[in-house]
């Protein structure tokens, strides 16, 4: 009872998680003071400012939804922390699916997210065998 009148009070959609619901109106929130786009220059200045340099491995997991005032699409993002490692480092995301019964490496989406599918999809990635935890990975 409680959770349907949340869900309700929250406008969650059909396959909408509370949490997710929660999640979003958030983001809406911040739109509203972080106006400011975001360059790819800015993301890649700010992943050296953390100390991510060539040759390391990075297990990137990460929201789409959180780049709302980027302005670029994924395959940028994941080019740029390609750019940054080198021909050294490893990139490693979640890429699991939505079938844990039957579960095909190939052909199954990413239900991690946005920039995890599209990561799926580049030239050179691997892709774990586990359904329930499996990962894409690219050694550049």
């Amino acid at each position: 009872m409680l959770k349907k009148m949340l869900r309700k009070i929250l406008g969650c959609r059909n396959s909408e998680t509370i949490r997710d619901a929660i999640f979003r109106h958030r983001i809406n929130f911040q739109k509203i003071f972080y106006r400011k786009k975001i360059e790819i220059e800015d993301f890649e200045k700010k992943l050296r400012e953390v100390n991510i340099k060539n040759g390391d491995n990075i297990m990137l997991h990460s929201s789409w939804r959180s780049f709302f005032n980027y302005n670029g699409k994924p395959e940028d993002i994941i080019n740029t922390v390609i750019k940054i490692i080198g021909d050294q480092g490893t990139l490693i995301m979640p890429c699991y699916g939505t079938n844990k019964e039957k579960f095909d490496v190939d052909k199954d989406p990413s239900v991690a997210g946005v920039i995890s599918e599209t990561f799926r999809k580049h030239k050179g990635v691997y892709r774990s065998h586990g359904s329930h935890f499996a990962c894409a990975a690219l050694r550049t």
